[in-house]
């Protein structure tokens, strides 16, 4: 069927958009299945860049992950550009 042209809600045009379900939802699943474990979610939706916060706002969840303070970093591309974790043993990612 084709996606409506408004959003369901406010009936605003143009406001719909597609998305995936997102590293929140992963996040939801992963806690349910590990419920001890430390984790942060590290995406551009999640980080904040306003120039207030700065860099270190940025590197928040994956300077904790560096670290050790955390066991899991969900996260977009974001994470996977320019670091290097020693400690690292698995990633994984979706299929698209």
């Amino acid at each position: 069927m084709p996606a409506p042209s408004d959003g369901p809600e406010c009936r605003e045009k143009g406001t719909l958009i597609a998305c995936g379900p997102g590293v929140e939802r992963v996040a939801e699943e992963f806690a349910a299945f590990f419920p001890n474990a430390r984790y942060a979610i590290a995406s551009s939706d999640t980080v904040q860049t306003q120039p207030q916060s700065g860099p270190l706002e940025v590197q928040g969840p994956l300077r904790a992950f560096a670290k050790r303070e955390l066991d899991v970093l969900i996260g977009t591309q974001i994470v996977a550009k320019g670091h290097h974790f020693p400690h690292l043993t698995l990633v994984g990612r979706d299929r698209c």
